[in-house]
């Protein structure tokens, strides 16, 4: 396992000398493929020296292969997206040659540009190589949520069915194939979620800085992934490690209130560039309007009593289940709303009825999970107001919600499977 992650490190960094000698030519398409190649060939050896599940290996291969097909069609036939994605190539490539971060003609700072621009720096200007790390930052984020449910017990079936949501979901395709950043930070997410899992197992301060700094790397790609910090400060200020359950009392509200200094140190220090998104920003009238602005399309939706302070509830809800069914337009919004809709309702349903039954330290981090994804949806409820958007923005933490749903399910398989043996036994 060391010696592949060594070797990521010293292809990056062979890569980088090659390209600034200029060994080989900026766009080169040759070069592209080859980093392409090895790349993937290194994240598959990694899966089987970890004795990845076979069906689990094939489920990662064919997420590739159908990533790779969508990014041949982008790049070679036709844009898939043309909106952010173009902006991003163009502010990145920008960076490359100029050492300089604008994007749209803005010289402020942007995480995604500088993130691109240095993926170039490292590997050369070519949309190939922008795309294909988009699309295997997502799937380090499958594999790294993969590792959560390994690491709970959960049955062999129900991880893959999991898996097959998580990694086929359409969207989540299409956005990990281009010029986008929803890959780098679905990765941002998982790795937060995992290093956090780590230190609910193992009370150790490396997986908390590791969990709390891929939050800020991933707030300055896109300021809502600060919501995911709710979930952990409730975990640090409500969890009683020797009773080993969440109790709320005066000793709460005092580890409460030192577990957020150094968040407001860091906010008060860093705010611009981490919450860029919320600048500026003085009432709900200020989000409509730059929700409004946006852009939206044929899959917008009003929600009931419209920008008033107490549709909150009612936009978190639309949030997580757009496109809902009096808002359908076609048979691709049924698809929508069954393959990216469904799974969130029976995280609602599945979460109320097992939550009791499941075991102890898989119910204290779903519930950590449930705050975080609590506090996600009404950070993105008020910042979505048109069904692809929603969709889109609920993505990004799909490792979350994976996890979630694989704990919560996680009691009927074992109930179930329980059932066969009890029967099996009988017959013997």
């Amino acid at each position: 396992m060391h010696k592949l992650k060594f070797l990521y490190i010293l292809l990056t960094i062979t890569s980088f000398f090659i390209i600034s000698i200029g060994f080989f030519n900026y766009d080169s398409i040759f070069y592209s493929l080859l980093i392409v190649g090895v790349y993937t060939a290194i994240f598959f050896k990694y899966l089987l020296s970890q004795n990845t599940e076979i069906q689990i290996i094939y489920v990662f291969f064919f997420g590739f292969v159908i990533r790779f097909f969508l990014m041949h069609i982008d790049v070679n036939i036709e844009e898939i997206d043309m909106g952010d994605c173009r902006d991003f190539r163009e502010s990145g490539e920008y960076f490359f040659y100029t050492n300089k971060i604008s994007f749209r003609g803005y010289d402020t700072f942007n995480g995604t540009t500088l993130l691109m621009g240095i993926i170039n720096k490292i590997f050369g200007p070519h949309r190939v190589i922008i795309q294909y790390f988009n699309a295997l930052s997502f799937m380090t984020a499958a594999y790294l949520t993969y590792k959560i449910l390994c690491g709970f017990s959960l049955p062999s079936k129900l991880k893959l069915i999991l898996m097959l949501w998580m990694i086929f979901s359409p969207q989540n395709i299409k956005n990990t194939s281009i010029s986008n950043r929803e890959g780098f930070i679905s990765l941002c997410v998982a790795f937060s979620v995992y290093s956090f899992y780590l230190f609910t197992m193992h009370k150790t301060i490396k997986p908390l800085i590791l969990s709390f700094g891929s939050v800020f790397i991933g707030c300055l790609l896109h300021s809502g992934v600060i919501a995911l910090l709710a979930g952990y400060i409730f975990y640090l200020s409500i969890y009683d490690n020797q009773k080993k359950e969440y109790n709320f009392n005066a000793t709460s509200v005092f580890y409460f209130a030192i577990t957020l200094v150094p968040l407001l140190i860091v906010l008060i220090v860093f705010g611009d560039s981490l919450l860029g998104k919320f600048g500026r920003i003085e009432s709900t009238n200020d989000i409509t309007y730059r929700v409004l602005t946006s852009g939206g399309g044929g899959a917008d939706y009003e929600v009931p009593f419209g920008d008033n302070i107490l549709a909150t509830p009612l936009r978190a809800i639309y949030f997580l289940l757009s496109p809902l069914p009096w808002y359908w337009r076609g048979v691709s919004d049924i698809l929508a709303f069954i393959v990216c809709s469904i799974p969130h309702i029976l995280i609602v349903m599945t979460y109320r009825k097992n939550i009791k039954y499941i075991t102890k330290n898989a119910r204290i981090f779903c519930k950590l999970l449930i705050v975080s994804a609590i506090a996600i949806s009404f950070v993105f409820g008020w910042g979505c107001k048109n069904a692809g958007t929603a969709i889109r923005h609920r993505d990004k933490f799909i490792s979350l919600y994976t996890v979630i749903l694989g704990l919560t399910l996680s009691h009927k398989y074992e109930k179930q499977n329980s059932t066969y043996t009890t029967v099996f036994r009988k017959i013997s």
